[in-house]
Order: C-alpha cells, then sequence, then structure tokens
C-alpha cells in the first residue's frame, strides 16, 4: 500500500497536465506515491505514458465534470493519505515530502492544506481571479488549525475521511471540507506544502469562468435547500457581490505583500463577484446546467 496518492482530474488534451506531472512525478517515485490521472476526453495523457511516466495509473472517463473526475480517483486511491492538485499547477519539490512530514508531525490531523501561489503575477486580471478563486491560501499563511484555506488545488486528507461510497457526481470539495469541519475533523494549514497555480483567462472568459462556478455551487446547494431557503438565497443574490468582495478582501488585506494588487484590482474583482453572483441566482432559479462540466 503506497504511502500517499495522488489524484489529478484533467478535462484537457495533452500538454495541458504535462507542467504538473514533471514537477511532481520524480518526487512521488521517490517516496513511493501512487499517481491516479482520471481523464475526460481520452487525450490528457501521450502515447508514451507508460515511458514518461511509469505506473501512473490513466482513468479515461468518457464525461463528467471535474468533481466527478476527482471523485472517480478517489474512488481508486489506495493510499493511506490522498492528495489532489490541478492540471494547471505545479508543486513545489518538496510537496510530497512535507505532505507525508506535515501528517508524522501532525498525527491528530486529518485534513491539510497549503498555500497556492499565482503563477501568473504580471496582471492585476489574473491577481483578482486568484484572490477570489483562493483568498485564504494566498501566501503568506501561518500554520494554524481550521483556517479555510482548503481547495482541491493543493488538499490532502487521510483515506478514512473519505466518503466508503462516491456518487457518479464526485465530491464537491467547499462541502466536503465544511461537513468534515461540522463533525469535529481536525484540519491544519501547513506553509511548507506549496503549489503554483496558473490560470489566465481573457477578461469576458473569466466572468463567464466565475458565472459557471456560481451556479455550480448553487445547484450543489439545492438538495439541503427546501422551497424558503431556496427563495432565500435567490434574494440574496442581490447582495451576494459586496458579501463575497467583502470577505476575500477581509481574507486577503492582512497580507501586506498585496494591498496594492487588491486595491488596484477591485474593478476586476467586482466584475468577478457580478459574475459569480448571477450564476448562484440562474443556479439557485433553474438549476446547474452544463455549468459543472465547464469549469476547469
Amino acid at each position: 500500500m503506497p504511502p500517499l496518492t495522488i489524484v489529478i482530474a484533467t478535462t484537457q488534451p495533452w500538454p495541458e497536465i504535462r507542467m504538473t506531472l514533471d514537477s511532481l512525478f520524480d518526487q512521488a517515485r521517490a517516496c513511493g506515491a501512487e499517481i491516479i490521472v482520471s481523464d475526460r476526453t481520452g487525450q490528457g495523457l501521450p502515447s508514451d505514458v507508460a515511458d514518461r511516466y511509469p505506473g501512473l495509473i490513466w482513468l479515461k472517463q468518457r464525461t463528467g465534470s471535474v468533481f466527478a473526475l476527482r471523485g472517480a480517483a478517489l474512488a481508486r486511491a489506495t493510499g493511506d493519505l490522498v492528495a489532489t492538485t490541478e492540471d494547471h499547477c505545479r508543486v513545489a519539490p518538496d510537496w510530497c515530502a512535507n505532505i507525508l512530514r506535515a501528517h508524522v508531525d501532525h498525527p491528530d490531523a486529518e485534513v491539510f492544506g497549503g498555500p497556492i501561489d499565482n503563477g501568473y503575477p504580471e496582471m492585476l486580471k489574473d491577481w483578482a481571479h486568484h484572490f477570489l478563486v483562493f483568498g485564504p491560501a494566498v501566501p503568506p499563511i501561518g500554520a494554524r488549525r481550521r483556517e479555510p484555506i482548503w481547495n482541491a488545488a493543493n488538499l490532502t486528507c487521510r483515506r478514512s475521511v473519505l466518503p466508503s461510497r462516491i456518487s457518479e457526481q464526485g465530491i464537491v470539495e467547499m462541502f466536503f471540507i465544511r461537513e468534515l469541519q461540522a463533525a469535529g475533523a481536525t484540519l491544519l494549514a501547513d506553509p511548507s506544502i506549496v503549489v503554483s497555480h496558473y490560470q489566465s483567462f481573457p477578461f469576458l472568459v473569466c466572468c463567464l469562468y466565475h458565472f459557471h462556478n456560481g451556479r455550480t455551487i448553487a445547484a450543489a446547494r439545492l438538495p439541503s435547500l427546501g422551497p424558503v431557503g431556496r427563495l432565500a438565497r435567490l434574494v440574496g443574490c442581490g447582495i451576494l457581490p459586496l458579501y463575497v468582495a467583502g470577505i476575500r478582501f477581509s481574507q486577503v488585506w492582512p497580507k501586506r505583500p498585496h494591498r496594492r494588487r487588491l486595491v488596484l484590482g477591485l474593478p476586476w474583482l467586482a466584475a468577478f463577484c457580478v459574475a459569480h453572483s448571477c450564476g448562484e441566482f440562474i443556479g439557485y432559479l433553474i438549476g446547474g446546467g452544463s455549468s459543472p462540466e465547464r469549469l476547469r
């Protein structure tokens, strides 16, 4: 049984995932980790994958969102620990070693998260996108328990806390972590477990991305909402942009190196928050549609 399984979902053809695999394959092999790539395109890995990445497990899926793809890989995982990252990330050279060390140093912790840096630091638009998506996980972070930094780009948990049966829709990590917190699970932020996130879209494409993200979140909430709760969420979308922007501002502002970027990037952050809120409104109104499949 491997000490660690690394799960990556990809919705894009090769070489989208190459940067991620090249950054982690050698270190994963050195510590005996298992790597599972869950691929919707059937072309996410090269034809010489067995020579380039020996031992890698390639799951080919016909359809599914990134949540469903990760769910299929999580169900296949055999490691004591299960880590996830994304196909447009680069992990630090000591990422695997620090995951294993953190779990030895903190045997009571069931979930670990780490900082997620911005791989495209040149444009304010991309900083606004990064702040909105990752907020508390933007470095620097402290080594604190229950800090809400957990995100699929840099998440590790003990396999024992995963559901015994994962549905075809997969796991939406945001709600999964909240359920673990409510159940009293021990979560820890570790600043040494570092991932860099590389994602840059044209402005309108980025707005559309946040629309789909909002609609996906709303659809994931719908099964737990009654008619009154659904109506309250619909009405609340009117002030949601201010609420989300305020939350992210309060999370990033204490990180002094980012204050100037945060202030100058407010027009982009505001636009993305409006797009996200529109997505949530449509999601509560008519459901998720194809939005989950449009996320990467």
